[in-house]
């Protein structure tokens, strides 16, 4: 179905974890989610993530962190469900 992009699959909760997760530990920090943003950025030729972006992450990331211990986990609300929405705003061009 061509359309408007609107049917495309999001990212799971889990695809998350598996992009962003560089010390292995199954759970996300604030600076490993910016830092594969703007990893991904750099590959996809955009820019990173400008400071209020980031706040705006910092923001969802800590509401987020039911147990704020720092780190977003599957056992949480949804690492996935944050970031989806964090992303949706940014990529309006598919």
């Amino acid at each position: 179905d061509e359309g408007d992009g609107d049917d495309e699959e999001l990212p799971t909760p889990e695809d998350f974890v598996e992009w962003f997760d560089t010390d292995g530990d199954d759970a996300l920090t604030l600076d490993e989610i910016i830092n594969g943003i703007n990893d991904s950025n750099d590959v996809a030729g955009e820019p990173h993530l400008s400071e209020e972006e980031e706040d705006w992450m910092e923001e969802a990331f800590n509401e987020a962190d039911g147990n704020g211990d720092g780190l977003l986990d599957l056992n949480e609300r949804s690492p996935g469900t944050v970031f989806v929405e964090a992303f949706n705003p940014q990529k309006q061009k598919i």
